[in-house]
């Protein structure tokens, strides 16, 4: 069958016309109705449950996550805290470890310091002694020597002016009376004078010049010892 196009008719504006019906475009008129009566889709349900599942999961996950960097920042905060504390405690036992060790040392050399001035102080004070008994024993030599010298010059004087008594102009003079000569010591033992004896020996007389008789001054005073009479005078006469 064949089908003849008809040719278009020429547009009249007053009749040709479209007429829009306005309710089918209502936002809360029948779309909104239909969707309500609509059957529910399970696919869709458990899908909209999955995700929300997803979410949950996701925002559990992510609570646990910064749950977990939080304690950890804390514990990390802690051990900063816990290393810092012990190196402040390290720190503080090396200045009190220095501090004690300083201390010694200044102890030591306060020690050191007050031996030295002891030991200083016992020499100035065995120097100061040392140099009081030099000076003592110098006072004792010069009062000995002055005290010898004393006894030099008396006994000197004794001696001469014994000379001098007995008529000798020294002490190994000799004295001639008659027909007998003597020395001084020979008038001495005849004397039993011990003392002058010793003086006359002491000062240079000699006991071994011979008298008139041709004896020595011990031989007289052993001619002349009666009952022990000369027994002094021999004592300190020098054997023959």
């Amino acid at each position: 069958m064949m089908w003849a196009c008809k040719p278009c008719s020429t547009s009249d504006p007053a009749s040709d016309t479209v007429k829009v019906d306005y309710s089918k475009f209502a936002t809360g008129g029948e779309n909104a109705e239909q969707k309500e009566n609509a059957a529910p889709n399970p696919a869709k349900n458990d899908q909209i449950q999955e995700d929300a599942k997803s979410h949950a999961e996701a925002d559990k996950l992510e609570r646990e996550s910064e749950q977990q960097r939080a304690e950890q920042a804390r514990r990390r905060q802690e051990q900063e805290r816990e290393q810092k504390r012990l190196e402040e405690v390290a720190e503080a036992k090396r200045k009190e470890e220095e501090d004690r060790r300083r201390l010694e040392e200044e102890q030591e050399q306060l020690r050191q310091q007050e031996q030295l001035r002891q030991q200083e102080e016992a020499q100035r004070q065995q120097e100061i002694e040392q140099a009081a008994q030099r000076e003592l024993e110098e006072q004792e030599r010069k009062r000995a020597e002055d005290q010898h010298a004393k006894d030099e010059h008396d006994a000197q004087q004794r001696v001469n002016a014994w000379l001098k008594k007995n008529s000798f102009s020294s002490v190994n003079a000799k004295k001639k009376n008659l027909m007998s000569s003597l020395y001084p010591l020979h008038c001495a033992v005849t004397q039993k004078d011990c003392a002058m004896v010793q003086l006359l020996i002491k000062f240079g007389a000699d006991p071994k010049l011979a008298n008139s008789s041709k004896q020595t001054p011990r031989q007289l005073a052993e001619k002349s010892n009666k009952k022990g009479s000369h027994d002094e005078v021999l004592a300190v006469l020098p054997s023959a």
